[in-house]
């Protein structure tokens, strides 16, 4: 099967030393979004959940976005990418 990955909705982190994107990836069964992070080094990537329209919160530690049933939820926003570190999955949603 042959998939291909668009990058979509790039923003900055509040202290500029990271980029919060959308990847799509489509595919045979159709294209599921996640909401990834790198840093400006470009020395790795982590993603951060299955969404959308990533944003960081105003200091840097946590990431909003838009989940598959339109929901907004909160993921700790990764520090590092050198450091191998992982997404912090969702941690509850905006009421």
């Amino acid at each position: 099967s042959v998939s291909s990955a668009q990058t979509t909705h790039s923003l900055f982190s509040p202290d500029g030393k990271m980029i919060v994107f959308n990847r799509i990836e489509r595919g045979a069964r159709g294209s599921d979004a996640s909401v990834v992070v790198t840093d400006l080094a470009g020395s790795g990537e982590v993603r951060v959940a299955d969404g959308r329209y990533g944003k960081y919160t105003p200091d840097g530690r946590e990431i909003m976005y838009v989940g598959e049933t339109g929901e907004m939820f909160f993921a700790r926003a990764p520090i590092s990418i050198s450091n191998g570190a992982q997404g912090g999955g969702p941690e509850g949603t905006v009421r």
